[in-house]
């Protein structure tokens, strides 16, 4: 595909967000620019560094999780996070096991 037909195509889409959106080309994002960076609070930052940290603790065979710090959240937005039983995680993985082993049969 030619720069020009890609250029008249990427004008084309940009025309129909602005009749969509009802912005110009200013309100668009330009096709080169990196996907949008999320804004976290601070306290959903350290909430999800917390449960990162935990699922390494898990993975590398340490012990429990490491419990999410408080940083002044409204009692609404506080989330206990789920806690799978050994033996409910064995069953799991044991049924994922029996479903691979399923369709590399029927390969």
């Amino acid at each position: 595909m030619s720069a020009a037909s890609r250029a008249k195509m990427r004008a084309a889409a940009k025309a129909r967000w602005a009749t969509i959106k009802g912005v110009g080309e200013s309100g668009l994002a330009p096709a080169t620019s990196k996907q949008a960076t999320r804004i976290l609070s601070e306290a959903t930052k350290a909430k999800m560094s917390a449960a990162r940290k935990a699922r390494w603790a898990n993975k590398k065979g340490k012990a429990g999780s490491v419990a999410a710090p408080v940083v002044a959240v409204a009692p609404a937005a506080k989330k206990a996070m789920r806690v799978i039983s050994p033996e409910a995680k064995a069953r799991m993985i044991a049924g994922a096991k029996k479903r691979w082993a399923k369709l590399k049969a029927g390969k």
